[in-house]
């Protein structure tokens, strides 16, 4: 099979686990009559959640069309737009470069942010090569807590 070449724009289903399958991201709550299960974040969580959000500061041709994060691990979707940027000397970045770079700067911000490394060095991606297979892991990503822990009955998420 051929290598991918990681600057091709496109949706990229991506997967960080903490270390030792730790769950330190929060917890699932939920999963009442009333009330579907969800991930109340823990304060690492929270730092997590933030710096999500504030990835496509510093990557405007990256973003995250969805992301949830469970109390062990992230799932989101990555959307690598355009063609790759030139870098502060006006030279592309190495090529294939765009996803793993992405990957290892929000990591490193996090573990600075929380003063610990709290993720595994690897992650798992995949590459979603269709819009039947975007919208599967879409799903995917929506429903987690429900299907991992469909058997929650605790109080509703604050």
């Amino acid at each position: 099979m051929a290598q991918w070449d990681y600057d091709q724009a496109g949706y990229y289903f991506i997967t960080i686990c903490t270390r030792g399958r730790e769950k330190s991201l929060g917890q699932i709550v939920g999963g009442g009559v009333l009330d579907a299960p969800c991930v109340h974040l823990s304060p690492t969580g929270k730092i997590v959640e933030e710096q999500l959000e504030q990835m496509k500061n510093f990557y405007p041709d990256r973003q995250i069309d969805q992301y949830i994060i469970l109390p062990d691990h992230i799932h989101f979707i990555l959307k690598v737009q355009g063609v790759r940027q030139e870098g502060a000397s006006g030279t592309p970045p190495p090529t294939g470069k765009r996803v793993p770079q992405w990957i290892a700067f929000f990591k490193r911000q996090v573990h600075k942010k929380c003063g610990r490394k709290i993720f595994q060095r690897d992650y798992y991606d995949r590459i979603l090569r269709s819009q039947q297979d975007y919208l599967a892991v879409w799903n995917y990503v929506t429903a987690n807590p429900q299907k991992k822990y469909p058997e929650r009955k605790n109080p509703r998420c604050i």
